[in-house]
């Protein structure tokens, strides 16, 4: 309904970026500890300040396939007494008060909700099923004394895989490997340039990346590309077998694990002959043994 009343939303487009094929999402799980309102914003639309009451409807167009309302709701602030445990020591008297946003109403957008003056969020969610290589839709939100709200929506099917021919990563205390991976782009708009950096969740081992060869390592479209992460082991690092939790970060951080067998002495090697006689260290990438720096335990010579 056309009234004049303009209505602030933000943000104006919802951009989803890069997603994987065959995916759902946003993810909307939140830390119950973070407190009220106890919802995560992730795919949402947000008027925070109602500017008339309204009966509210929400839906898609152009492209419902891909993108569904997932929910609508209505909150407002209120103020509510501070965590004690959040006090200095020693506080004395009342305790203070926080304004927080608390749901007074929910509804998966199937049906009109009515606003006063609240704050409005809808939530869109996407689905990467069958997509072709740049779905688009429109969210529209209709309130019964605004100006129609219409939000363009969009993301794009991207993945990048990285291949372990060979595994696991051996290495000697004190040493650096150029460890051989294959990566290959098999969704996306275009290229991308990839990175690779230890899991945030990852314990001490003694292993660090030292970044890729070549560097920036560049994946187009299409492409499998030979390439290798450079480890270096400290020369205290904990012998023996381990798993490092690995991110690769292109279209987003999606993490894997690589084994690790950390050996007290070992000799950096580069010659063909003895790498080819050595199982451990074949490339793997083409049923070839290819020169390339590794390594070998001194025992095994």
């Amino acid at each position: 309904m056309d009234t004049g009343i303009q209505v602030a939303d933000s943000p104006p487009q919802l951009d989803f970026g890069p997603v994987l094929p065959d995916s759902t999402g946003p993810d909307i799980s939140v830390d119950p500890s973070l407190g009220p309102p106890g919802i995560s914003f992730s795919g949402g639309v947000e008027i925070r300040s109602v500017p008339a009451n309204a009966q509210v409807s929400v839906h898609i167009e152009r492209d419902t396939a891909h993108f569904q309302v997932r929910d609508v709701t209505v909150m407002e602030w209120v103020l509510e007494p501070v965590d004690p445990g959040e006090l200095p020591p020693g506080h004395k008297g009342p305790l203070p008060k926080v304004k927080v946003l608390e749901i007074v109403n929910q509804n998966d957008g199937s049906s009109p909700v009515s606003v006063i003056g609240q704050y409005l969020l809808v939530r869109v969610q996407y689905s990467a099923f069958f997509s072709g290589p740049n779905p688009t839709g429109t969210l529209v939100i209709e309130g019964d004394t605004w100006e129609q709200i219409s939000v363009p929506l969009s993301f794009f099917p991207a993945q990048l895989i990285t291949e372990l021919p060979v595994t696991p990563l051996v290495i000697g205390r004190g040493q650096s490997v150029a460890f051989p991976i294959v990566v290959h782009c098999t969704a996306g708009q275009q290229g991308t340039d990839v990175t690779y950096e230890m899991s945030r969740t990852q314990l001490h081992t003694g292993i660090s990346i030292q970044g890729t060869a070549p560097s920036p390592l560049h994946v187009n479209f299409g492409e499998r590309r030979n390439a290798s992460i450079l480890f270096k082991a400290d020369s205290d690092a904990p012998l023996g077998a381990n798993s490092l939790a690995i991110d690769q970060l292109a279209f987003g951080r999606h993490g894997f694990l690589l084994p690790v067998d950390i050996k007290p002495n070992l000799t950096v090697l580069t010659s063909t002959a003895v790498l080819c006689g050595n199982k451990r260290r074949h490339s793997g990438f083409s049923g070839i043994c290819k020169p390339m720096a590794g390594i070998v335990d001194e025992s095994t010579i």
